[in-house]
């Protein structure tokens, strides 16, 4: 895996594809995903691991809807709890932008919380002491 990302170029992708507008408008996939390979590895290793991928397996994954794409969510999401940097998150996830970061970061409510409690307070009170 080090060998293939070291001969990357900076706008190559590691597995190339995705979607692209056909002449008609319509979406189509393209790439080594079009043929499905990928999906099918997916499914055979969840299905080792107990776990039912696509919407058929939302009840036995309690709701949760677990797919190829799924990855990437958990995964830009694992970038910002390490705390790296916008521009290195970005480079790590092949993204073009902000935006894509923060579509697919994922932030616990148990996270959010702790980060909130971190705050300093405001002019309540006087010491950190004080605060109940």
């Amino acid at each position: 895996m080090a060998e293939a990302l070291a001969g990357l170029a900076e706008e190559e992708f590691l597995w190339p594809g995705g979607w692209k507008r056909t002449e008609k408008g319509r979406w189509a996939v393209v790439g080594w995903v079009a043929g499905k390979d990928a999906g099918e590895l997916l499914r055979r290793d969840a299905r080792r691991a107990g776990i039912v991928v696509g919407r058929s397996g939302r009840e036995a994954n309690g709701g949760r809807v677990l797919d190829f794409h799924s990855l990437r969510h958990s995964y830009v999401s694992a970038l910002d709890r390490a705390g790296l940097s916008e521009g290195l998150a970005r480079r790590l996830a092949r993204g073009s932008s902000r935006a894509l970061l923060e579509r697919y970061t994922h932030r616990e409510f148990a996270e959010l919380a702790e980060a909130v409690e971190a705050l300093p307070a405001v002019g309540l009170y006087e010491t950190q002491d004080d605060r109940p």
